[in-house]
């Protein structure tokens, strides 16, 4: 899996590596994928999910709020360990995703179990992007989607954030 490092704006490196969500990863990595999703991804909050259940989730939402199936290039802001980058990357329509998560040890020592573990082995169809969501080193208009989950209530900015996402989309 391909793993991307992205400039971070000093301050925000700083509190990134000084966050309990860096300590947590790296006491994570000697763990099993589906318990790293229920911790990271979930907050413990879901303990018996199941890569099943999330399948279903994006199932309904892509049934009731597109046209059409998600497809394309996407990019998940907030990443944590990749797991909807994963999830996602499953579906047939989707080439790659950008998994975007400031947390460096989440990315490089999670995101490739994680991705390994959903995509059966196809794990570069993820990937890793170790950046700010407020600073993506794409293109402009490069990707078809961006999908969030509980990340964009961490940027400093709201704005500047929903710009960049906008720049970036085609």
């Amino acid at each position: 899996m391909e793993i991307l490092h992205w400039s971070i704006d000093s301050e925000l490196k700083k509190e990134a590596e000084e966050h309990y969500r860096t300590r947590f990863a790296v006491r994570l990595k000697d763990k099993e994928p589906l318990e790293i999703i229920r911790q990271i991804t979930f907050d413990g909050a879901a303990p018996n999910i199941e890569i099943k259940d999330i399948e279903n989730l994006l199932d309904f939402v892509e049934g009731m709020f597109f046209k059409g199936r998600i497809k394309g290039i996407g990019l998940e802001v907030g990443a944590g360990p990749g797991t909807f980058s994963s999830v996602l990357a499953r579906r047939d329509g989707v080439k790659k995703m950008y998994a975007v998560e400031v947390c460096r040890p989440i990315v490089e020592l999670l995101t490739p179990e994680v991705a390994d573990y959903i995509l059966n082995g196809a794990k570069d169809k993820v990937i890793g992007a170790v950046g700010s969501f407020d600073k993506v080193e794409l293109p402009d208009e490069s990707v078809d989607f961006i999908f969030d989950f509980f990340s964009l209530h961490h940027s400093d900015d709201l704005e500047r954030t929903l710009k960049e996402c906008n720049r970036i989309l085609k």
